[in-house]
Formats: structure tokens, sequence, C-alpha cells
């Protein structure tokens, strides 16, 4: 990998064996946090004030609520700016008038890859800082987003060939898109 690459720093565990029994872990560890969001939800239940409901929402979306980690169907990447991978990490739902705005070619929507040099390269090309969010779909979650619009298709990236596919979401699916993250059927992370 060339270090000079934006995306260099990342961690590479080099086998199929560590990368699944880092998967493991990170299941057992999405299993036992979804306790901690039952606890919050219950609490919320019980009155404790409004403006904890939006902490108990990012929690559930970060750790996995509903106990998504079992469910889970497929991993896909999205590379942004570091202000937007931010505010997404933080559980910002996806917005049309935003991705109006940052639409270069194409539809506009969310587009999500099965490759993380995809993923890295999108942001790269636009010459900002930037960063890859790993989002992880449940196979439930999936389905539903397709049956909303949502496509599958090439990587469309000029003269880079083999780079993986992407998954499509139109802005008519970004409702969707938000509810299914709110329950845990769609886990986002840093990568």
């Amino acid at each position: 990998m060339n270090e000079n690459a934006p995306y260099s720093r990342v961690e590479n565990f080099g086998t199929d064996e560590l990368d699944d029994a880092r998967d493991q872990f990170n299941g057992q560890y999405l299993q036992g946090m979804a306790g901690v969001v039952s606890v919050l939800e219950m609490a919320i239940g019980n009155g404790v004030n409004s403006s904890t409901k939006g902490v108990s929402a990012a929690v559930a979306s970060k750790i996995g609520a509903n106990n998504a980690s079992t469910r889970m169907g497929q991993t896909f990447f999205h590379g942004t700016d570091i202000d937007s991978a931010r505010r997404l990490l933080r559980g910002e739902t996806l917005d049309a008038a935003k991705a109006m705005a940052k639409k270069l070619d194409g539809p506009a929507g969310f587009y999500l890859t099965d490759s993380y040099d995809a993923a890295a390269y999108y942001y790269a090309a636009r010459r900002s800082p930037g960063g890859v969010l790993e989002y992880t779909l449940s196979t439930e979650a999936t389905k539903s987003l397709t049956a909303a619009g949502a496509k599958f298709g090439q990587t469309p990236l000029g003269n880079m060939h083999d780079l993986g596919n992407e998954f499509f979401i139109p802005i008519q699916a970004f409702e969707l898109f938000n509810e299914l993250r709110q329950a845990g059927q769609i886990v986002v992370r840093p990568r």
C-alpha cells in the first residue's frame, strides 16, 4: 500500500482468520451493548427529559441496538469529507438538500461501495481531507432499501477498474434508510 495514499493509515489485519476473529468479537460486544440501549430506552420511557432521546438514538445507532450484529448481511463503505463523516457518526440523518448540494455526477442520493479503496478514492478525488465510514446493513435493511428503489451496480471510477460495486440509495429512500439506522438495522462506524 502506498504510504502517501490518503487511506494508508488503515489497519490491515492481514488474514481472514484475524478478520473473522475481529468480527466475532465486535458481534459479541454489540450484543452486550444492546442491553445498555434498552436501559436508556427504559429511562426515557419513565420520564427522563426529552433532550436525552437524541442521545439514546445516537447510542443505539453506534452500538447496534436490537442485536443487529446477529442479522448483518453486508458491509459497505462511504468516503466523505471530515465534517460530513463526523456528523454522520454522531447520528445525523441523510438529507435530500445536502445530497443535492454535494452531487457530482449521476443522480442525487447516497452512495455506498463494497470496496474500501473506491470509497477512499472518492474523497481523495475531491482533494479534501476525508475519511471512510463503514456501513453494515442487515439483510432485512438491504432488502427493504432495494424494494424502495436502492440499486446495486458497478462503481464508476473512470480508469480505475475492478474496484467493487456500489449500492445507491436514492433520495426517496432516505427516510427509510434513517428509520432502519435508528432501529439498529444499519450500523455506522469509522474505518
